[in-house]
């Protein structure tokens, strides 16, 4: 075989055969006259689940994204609740400020849920339905609830005391709602992103609904009842 050495660089330099073939992929073709030529190394194909891996990797990845997301969040939803939940037990000093901040807080809120309503490519504004029915439900709730609030003045304070049930049984509701999304999200990971099925689900918008309007109509209904107890004063 060495005699056929040259007559292989010169088929080589002639075909354009890079040097860096790898020895394993080379192969010689001896012709009629006795010379040899370099056969060219046939491209080794990539491996037809080279896709379906790199898709499977990403999954995972999100999938342990929303896990480790929803994991540190638990601690902050925890206390959020936690203060909420305070505040409608016991006897509670009359805020200036603190009714302002609810009645400024949801509005934008549900303005931009029910802007989800009109996203493209299947818009569902019949949606808003369950939204604006739990709005009335809750109102009128608010409403019964600053009726059964007791409001008193001790010197230059005031205070009022709220009827508990009615706040903790609304808040039940929409926590029990978040707390089963939270868990869906651990465990299924996160949905596309123009996947508006949880915003949109009765079991959404109906108990949003019904806190932003229960918390609203009481919310206007201490700031009415603290200028009256000013204007008694």
């Amino acid at each position: 075989m060495s005699h056929f050495l040259p007559a292989v660089r010169r088929q080589r330099r002639s075909h354009g055969v890079s040097r860096r073939t790898p020895a394993a992929s080379r192969s010689y073709v001896q012709t009629s006259d006795g010379s040899a030529i370099l056969a060219r190394a046939q491209p080794v194909a990539a491996p037809e689940n080279a896709a379906m891996t790199v898709t499977s990797t990403a999954s995972s990845t999100a999938t342990l994204t929303a896990t480790l997301t929803v994991i540190a969040l638990l601690p902050l939803v925890a206390w959020s609740i936690w203060r909420r939940i305070k505040r409608l037990v016991g006897r509670q000093p009359l805020s200036r400020i603190r009714p302002w901040v609810t009645l400024l807080l949801f509005p934008p809120m549900l303005a931009l849920l029910a802007g989800t309503a009109f996203v493209p490519p299947h818009p569902q504004p019949l949606r808003l339905a369950w939204l604006a029915a739990g709005l009335v439900v809750g109102g009128a709730a608010g409403v019964w609830g600053v009726k059964r609030t007791r409001f008193e003045a001790a010197g230059t304070s005031l205070f009022y005391t709220p009827d508990s049930r009615i706040g903790i049984a609304i808040s039940a509701m929409f926590v029990a709602r978040l707390v089963y999304r939270l868990a869906e999200l651990a465990i299924h990971g996160p949905p596309p992103p123009q996947d508006t099925s949880f915003a949109l689900s009765p079991f959404t918008l109906g108990p949003l609904g019904l806190l932003s309007g229960y918390f609203m109509v009481y919310a206007a209904g201490l700031i009415r009842q603290r200028w009256r107890m000013l204007r008694a004063s």
